[in-house]
């Protein structure tokens, strides 16, 4: 599959960097749904985890709206430790189950030293 993702630069940059001066890009070139083998998965679920979100006009409603046309999620979880400002629209609430988790995210390797 990851050879159809979105190549990364020689400095680690993609291509919203590179070709538009964006410092920040939220588009990949392909979603995983649009290949063949996630396609043909069955899911019980299907979860969207956005740590970082930026208030919600940052990468969550990017990601919702890339991936709409080939999944629909059936909950949104963000992760921010500032809330404030975080101002959905009315659509995404009507039609999305959307949580909001005011923290920061730990990542760990489940070694004993995390």
């Amino acid at each position: 599959v990851t050879e159809g993702l979105e190549p990364i630069y020689y400095d680690s940059r993609n291509f919203d960097f590179h070709e538009l001066d964006v410092l920040i890009g939220m588009a990949p070139y392909r979603v995983l749904p649009t290949f063949p083998s996630v396609q043909e998965r069955t899911y019980s679920r299907k979860i969207l985890l956005d740590v970082g979100s930026n208030r919600f006009l940052g990468s969550p409603k990017s990601m919702i709206d890339m991936y709409a046309p080939f999944m629909d999620f059936d909950e949104i979880h963000m992760f921010e430790p500032d809330l404030a400002g975080m101002i959905i629209p009315e659509y995404y609430k009507e039609h999305y189950s959307i949580h909001c988790h005011q923290m920061n995210v730990t990542v760990g390797t489940r070694d004993e030293k995390d």
